[in-house]
């Protein structure tokens, strides 16, 4: 009986040992793993931060931007030149010929010596100044448009994007399209108005969304002479 007890009481007493140790590295492995997540969470923290950090830094429009090209109205030359060098060029290119239809044309000569169909597109680049006497150059702007109907009227209607670029600030520039007449092509009046959309730009003129009008008018001073006016605000 003594021996067997002796036995039990070591068998107890291992056991014991066994359940401590067991107890000790469940303690380690628990401690350890809520270091674990706590590294884990310190560190989504940190990147969490730097995100919003960086979507605060690039991901908002700035609101101190000055965009030369909306500032003030911008004047150019109505008289087209075109040749190699021009500073006001508006060249014509015939579109191709409709598949299994005829060609859809102006039915008359509304636009000086050339009636426009359907397909045919128009590529523009033209001098912007700061001044009516057109000493001042500070931007140009370029544009293509597409012949993409005829109205009531007989005359052609464009779907057209362009840009506006600075010459000063050379990273600044303004994107706009839109639905476009030449029949606007004038004065602003009642009935009709060429704004088109200003779509966004780069450089001091990013996130800028508004309008642009070109306007032909008669002054005093100079003659005929074209005016850009855009509208704008921050997006």
């Amino acid at each position: 009986m003594t021996i067997s007890m002796t036995k039990i009481g070591s068998a107890d007493g291992f056991g014991k040992v066994v359940m401590a140790a067991a107890l000790s590295f469940l303690l380690l492995t628990t401690v350890k793993a809520s270091s674990d997540l706590a590294t884990v969470a310190s560190s989504s923290r940190k990147l969490s931060s730097k995100k919003t950090k960086k979507t605060k830094k690039n991901g908002g429009p700035p609101h101190t931007n000055m965009c030369s090209l909306v500032q003030t109205d911008l004047y150019f030359n109505v008289t087209v030149v075109n040749e190699y060098g021009s500073e006001n060029i508006f060249q014509i290119f015939s579109g191709p010929e409709p598949i299994a239809s005829e060609k859809i044309c102006e039915p008359d000569d509304q636009q000086g010596g050339y009636k426009y169909c359907i397909g045919d597109v128009v590529n523009t680049k033209t001098s912007l100044y700061s001044d009516k006497s057109l000493t001042n150059k500070v931007a140009f702007v370029t544009s293509t448009s597409a012949t993409t109907g005829i109205n009531e009227s007989g005359a052609a209607v464009f779907t057209t994007t362009g840009t506006l670029r600075s010459l000063v600030e050379t990273g600044n520039e303004l994107v706009y399209l839109g639905n476009f007449e030449i029949a606007e092509y004038g004065p602003v009046n009642d009935v009709v108005a060429e704004d088109l959309a200003v779509v966004g730009g780069t450089g001091d003129c990013d996130y800028f969304v508004g309008t642009i009008n070109f306007d032909v008018v008669q002054d005093d001073e100079v003659g005929s002479v074209g005016i850009v006016n855009t509208v704008v605000k921050i997006a």
